[in-house]
């Protein structure tokens, strides 16, 4: 599970790897208890039904209230809980509500061992479930290597060691980026400061590691904020860990402690869009294009969005996975620079003064 590459279903056809990864695996964890849900129905009619006359209307109100509970169901667990007490705590609040019904079983039925039973399992299977660490340790593969991990209710990032020097940045089971800085991302943040003449104003689309957002304001001269804008919560958390660790390297910590960053838990196309803020410099954090929703992000109506929202002779630079996102990126600005063999663009309404 913790290959650091996605896999594309239209690349080579691996079957082993398609059928654990997108056929074992979603029915291990999502067939056992579709099926239950789907007895439990059963037997709540035949607990109610006992008057033809009255059927339709218990019918109805089953399934009013089995939606009602899906619902407020989703919006606890998703809202609440999971940034409460996390995956690990909610499965054991779960498994233990479940001793409710044990016990007016063993209170109202006939047959109180098998109640009995059913209580002291569940007991069983809260005291056995895994901690959060562990539980996201084996989910992400790296059950032995030295690892952080941080999580809310917006998802779940993870640090962990590649070799001596190396640590992967994953966000939701993914892997994104590297510690320490010094690659394609820091490219990303440092160019456009580059070529302006005097930015002040900063956005970034994505945290990640923090090397794009952290080399965009390496511009000490001119740059009076940087504001990052980052959909999983967690990777903040995780990268004030990882900078009060022995691991850590001085620029990381510079970075988290520079006052004129600051660090916006949102989705950043959405917030780009309700704000008429103009930036002198727009970045977006390199993302695979493989990567859920990567299409908002690659996409003209972004890439239009962001060139409305830069001031007179601001630029906007990201990276350029495919001969599609170059394209893409090209339409929707008039004015272009490549960098490394075109991996890096960096664009502008108006024409850009290169030397």
């Amino acid at each position: 599970w913790s290959g650091r590459l996605s896999y594309n279903i239209g690349g080579r056809l691996r079957w082993p790897l398609i059928f654990k990864l997108y056929l074992f695996q979603p029915f291990l964890l999502f067939g056992p208890p579709t099926v239950l849900m789907g007895f439990s129905f059963t037997f709540l009619h035949r607990a109610v039904q006992d008057d033809p006359a009255t059927s339709g209307r218990k019918v109805g109100l089953l399934q009013a209230a089995n939606i009602a509970g899906c619902v407020a169901g989703s919006l606890l667990v998703g809202l609440v809980l999971l940034s409460w007490l996390g995956t690990a705590g909610t499965m054991r609040l779960l498994l233990l509500a479940g001793l409710l019904f044990a016990g007016l079983g063993f209170a109202r039925a006939h047959r109180r061992p098998v109640f009995a039973a059913a209580a002291v399992l569940l007991v069983g299977l809260g005291a056995a479930f895994p901690g959060q660490e562990t539980l996201w340790r084996r989910f992400h593969g790296f059950v032995e290597a030295p690892a952080l991990i941080e999580e809310d209710a917006t998802g779940v990032a993870a640090l962990s060691r590649m070799d001596r020097f190396r640590w992967a940045v994953w966000t939701t089971g993914r892997h994104h980026s590297t510690l320490p800085f010094g690659n394609i991302h820091t490219a990303l943040g440092a160019l456009p400061g580059l070529l302006h003449p005097a930015p002040e104003e900063a956005a970034v689309i994505g945290l990640g590691s923090g090397d794009t957002a952290w080399a965009s304001g390496s511009r000490v001269d001119a740059m009076r904020s940087v504001t990052v804008f980052e959909i999983c919560a967690p990777q903040r958390v995780l990268l004030r860990r990882f900078a009060e660790s022995p691991d850590s390297f001085k620029k990381l910590s510079q970075f988290l402690e520079d006052p004129r960053v600051r660090i916006v838990v949102a989705d950043g196309r959405n917030a780009l869009a309700r704000e008429d803020r103009r930036y002198d410099m727009i970045e977006m954090d390199a993302l695979w294009p493989t990567s859920p929703y990567a299409g908002n992000l690659y996409s003209l109506e972004f890439y239009s969005l962001c060139a409305s929202r830069l001031k007179k002779g601001g630029l906007m630079c990201s990276w350029s996975p495919s001969r599609r996102v170059h394209a893409t990126f090209a339409q929707a600005f008039p004015y272009l620079v490549e960098f490394l063999g075109g991996q890096v663009l960096v664009g502008s309404n108006d024409p850009i003064a290169f030397d």
